[in-house]
């Protein structure tokens, strides 16, 4: 069809409307993909909330899929827009007319004459050089579609975007080797840590008044065996000789030092 058009200008402008047409619709797909991409974070973030990882990992894969597919669409979209710049730049210049009316011309002419090799390497490097800038590469299409509807989605990409999601929303994940894990609410786990933080406090100040406590039975010990005097008058007149019942009541207080 592009070959049978290139005599006429409004048939190559037409060709030009319509790729900026594909255009546009692939940019409005990779809109439409990128609000999925949103909407499969957010399901991310109602599933690790609900604790279901599987449903999270699922969704996580549906929205990294999304984006890809997305980005996609965004360059093929820039593509046939550059490719539809290069068509009207040709045929307001008419250059495509009257070179490639020239080529097809001189082609016709070696086939019917005869098959020289050389006439028709020359004639097939002009017409390649005439489409050198208008790169229409089918395959380049179908090579980035089917990377972006990829089944398979890469692990290291899964785990970081539940990060993402887990840290954007205040939630806790914990990922194991063998794909389950762990999740919960970042807060409730700060008033945990605060509880447990508490109770030393408690500890310590029990073994402060026991230590307290021990101190001043110490002090009591230390002046009856400095003053003889009084450990005589306590016993009631016994020479200087402590009384058993005082002896086992020194001996319990050391041993609760």
């Amino acid at each position: 069809r592009i070959a049978d058009s290139m005599g006429n200008d409004n048939s190559i402008e037409t060709h030009a409307i319509n790729f900026k047409f594909i255009s546009k619709q692939l940019a409005r797909e990779s809109k439409k993909c990128e609000e999925r991409a949103k909407k499969a974070k957010m399901a991310i973030k109602t599933a690790m909330q609900k604790g279901n990882l599987d449903g999270a990992r699922i969704h996580a894969e549906t929205a990294i899929r999304e984006n890809n597919q997305s980005i996609n669409y965004l360059r093929l979209s820039g593509r046939v827009d550059a490719i539809a710049q290069r068509i009207e730049s040709a045929a307001r210049m008419k250059t495509v007319t009257k070179n490639m009316k020239s080529v097809v011309s001189s082609m016709n002419k070696i086939i019917n004459q005869a098959l020289d090799v050389d006439k028709i390497t020359k004639v097939m490097d002009t017409f390649e050089q005439q489409f050198e800038d208008i790169d229409i590469a089918s395959k380049t299409m179908e090579t980035a579609m089917q990377s972006s509807m990829a089944v398979t989605t890469p692990e290291n990409d899964v785990n970081t975007l539940l990060h993402m999601v887990a840290d954007e929303y205040g939630l806790e994940f914990e990922a194991q080797l063998d794909g389950a894990g762990t999740i919960k609410d970042k807060n409730l786990t700060q008033t945990e840590t605060t509880t447990k933080q508490s109770v030393p406090i408690t500890v310590d100040s029990v073994g402060v008044s026991n230590q307290n406590a021990n101190k001043e039975n110490n002090d009591k010990n230390d002046k009856y065996n400095n003053d003889p005097d009084a450990g005589s008058s306590g016993g009631g007149g016994n020479g200087g000789r402590i009384d058993e019942s005082e002896l086992e009541a020194r001996l319990r207080n050391l041993q609760g030092l």
